[in-house]
């Protein structure tokens, strides 16, 4: 065994480059034929830097899913979540057919973007539909923050002087 060190010079080296943003599916699973439900998608900055969401699309343009915010430029900033809340709504029971979401971001000023600066992610959407039973009873349940002025907040006083009340909505079963 030879005690003299040994080393080895690489002309080429492997170069791994690694996304700044990550992306988690809205989890659909199973929806009610005839009912939208409403899920989000994530997407996570894990970066070090802020990150720019561009643009936020459907691939296969399937009807059944449905975007519920508005398409606009959003900065995520270093280990920051972004909510991107998302539609389903199947007409019949059965498998709804699948599509992706892909999320294209980039890093830095648009005035100097690069190739490099640019990151795409996107997962794939799926949901099964299922008739709703007649014992069902869908109840929406909403929350509404009432402002201090407002004569009933005084029933509901938070530390914060902000009020809630809660609204219950019983919708007839379909048949």
């Amino acid at each position: 065994m030879s005690t003299t060190q040994q080393s080895r010079t690489f002309a080429n080296r492997l170069a791994v480059r690694v996304s700044r943003v990550k992306l988690i599916a809205p989890r659909f699973d199973t929806v009610i034929a005839g009912r939208t439900r409403i899920s989000s998608a994530m997407l996570i900055n894990v970066d070090d830097k802020p990150v720019t969401l561009q643009s936020t699309i459907l691939r296969e343009k399937v009807d059944q899913y449905t975007f519920r915010f508005t398409s606009q430029e959003e900065i995520v900033q270093p280990g920051d979540t972004l909510v991107l809340p998302m539609g389903c709504l199947a007409a019949k029971a059965g498998d709804v057919p699948r599509d992706t979401v892909r999320c294209i971001s980039y890093n830095g000023a648009v005035e100097q973007l690069r190739l490099e600066d640019l990151d795409t992610a996107q997962v794939e959407l799926k949901a099964f539909a299922r008739v709703q039973l007649s014992t069902e009873v869908p109840v929406r349940i909403a929350v509404k923050a009432l402002d201090s002025t407002d004569s009933s907040a005084s029933l509901y006083r938070l530390p914060t002087g902000w009020g809630v009340r809660r609204h219950f909505y019983k919708f007839a079963a379909l048949s």
